[in-house]
């Protein structure tokens, strides 16, 4: 196949991968999370929510996701051995990073939509 035609068809397989990815993904977190209490979940959703913002503020700029990851996996893990909670798996902590992570890269696109383009619409219409 040549490269013109990987690149036609690319829009449109991205289009069809992404939110099959994006609900398995769902999927794997809701099983993994079924079997916790639920004032676990509430302090794992913290502590994830907590080092991921810590490690987006401190080390952004020298890791790459890889590495932000590994070190906020490191950091929850610590910060649950402090709090005293035992039996969480790196596997069910990951996940609950991964959801941070989503969730705030979901908020950084919203942010991102130009609003000056609408019809019928100027910008001190839509912005208030």
């Amino acid at each position: 196949m040549s490269l013109q035609l990987w690149l036609d068809i690319a829009p449109y397989a991205f289009a069809v991968i992404f939110p099959l990815m994006a609900a398995l993904a769902g999927v794997l977190f809701k099983q993994a999370t079924a079997n916790l209490p639920a004032d676990k979940r509430s302090l794992l959703d913290e502590v994830a929510r907590t080092v991921v913002l810590n490690v987006e503020q401190t080390a952004s700029q020298q890791l790459n996701s890889a590495g932000k990851k590994q070190q906020a996996l490191l950091d929850g893990a610590a910060m649950l051995s402090h709090l005293g909670v035992k039996h969480v798996s790196s596997d069910v902590l990951s996940q609950f990073i991964e959801a941070v992570v989503y969730s705030l890269n979901q908020s950084k696109t919203a942010a991102n939509v130009t609003t000056t383009n609408l019809p019928m619409s100027t910008p001190a219409q839509v912005n208030g």
